[in-house]
């Protein structure tokens, strides 16, 4: 999306900003970072090499975005901006050895926040990836050692995780009132993990606004029709849904104790 169509719509809801970062640069950090809550920078990698193999990104354009995030950085601290920005890291057997890197980086860059997330996978494929556990907890504890709470991480996934816990106790998706994503398309979609196809495509911001797709009631269409085997479990609507689902069927005796 240009600039002017993120501005457009910045300001009607609390706004977070996910991106790879490639495109992220200092002419647009300034146009837009003052009105987000915070932005991420999917990193999900350390140096050229692992931005190669995992995310198919040349070294050019692996030094463009720490390029970027640098810049949004520098130009948050310069004006004084209270947007948090931070860097996301997807875990598991392969990429675990590599958190303390990760952490090195991410102090380095200067950013608020370095976050470890687990891989996801889909409900059709309920072999979960190795997730070296051990490892995990071994690398992350040392990377908390060298950059202390800039490190942090996914701990509700990681425990549902641990405990055996992920199938979904819930039949409905409510995260699609709570956490929609803007497509770089310009439309609205349910979430992050269904963007760009277009049977949960809420609307088009070219055309309209959050407020009318809002009111128009596809959000509650979708909720209501739409089943899970395109989506990956433990997704970022999962512990929406879960507090949601717990609410419904254990209603407090009043609304001021929610």
């Amino acid at each position: 999306m240009e600039p002017e169509g993120i501005l457009a719509v910045l300001g009607i809801l609390p706004t977070l900003l996910f991106t790879n970062g490639e495109l992220f640069d200092a002419g647009l950090a300034k146009e837009v970072l003052p009105q987000l809550e915070g932005m991420r920078f999917s990193l999900d990698a350390y140096d050229s090499e692992t931005a190669q193999r995992w995310r198919g990104i040349p070294e050019k354009r692996w030094n463009t975005v720490l390029e970027n995030v640098m810049a949004a950085v520098q130009l948050k601290k310069k004006e004084g901006w209270d947007t948090t920005i931070g860097a996301g890291y997807l875990t598991d057997a392969e990429r675990n050895p590599g958190i303390r890197k990760f952490a090195a980086l991410c102090k380095k860059l200067g950013v608020d926040y370095a976050q470890c997330r687990p891989m996801l996978w889909t409900t059709k494929n309920q072999q979960a990836p190795d997730w070296g556990f051990e490892e995990y907890t071994e690398q992350y504890l040392k990377a908390r050692y060298d950059v202390g709470e800039l490190l942090t991480s996914s701990y509700q996934k990681y425990d549902l995780m641990l405990n055996d816990n992920v199938k979904r106790p819930y039949t409905k998706c409510h995260a699609g009132s709570f956490a929609s994503t803007i497509g770089a398309d310009g439309k609205l979609y349910f979430c992050c993990h269904t963007r760009y196809m277009p049977e949960f495509c809420l609307g088009d911001l070219r055309e309209e606004s959050i407020l009318s797709i809002f009111e128009s009631g596809r959000v509650q269409q979708i909720r209501d029709t739409m089943s899970f085997e395109k989506c990956p479990l433990l997704c970022r609507g999962d512990a929406i849904n879960r507090m949601v689902d717990d609410l419904l069927k254990n209603r407090p005796h009043h609304l001021e104790f929610l």
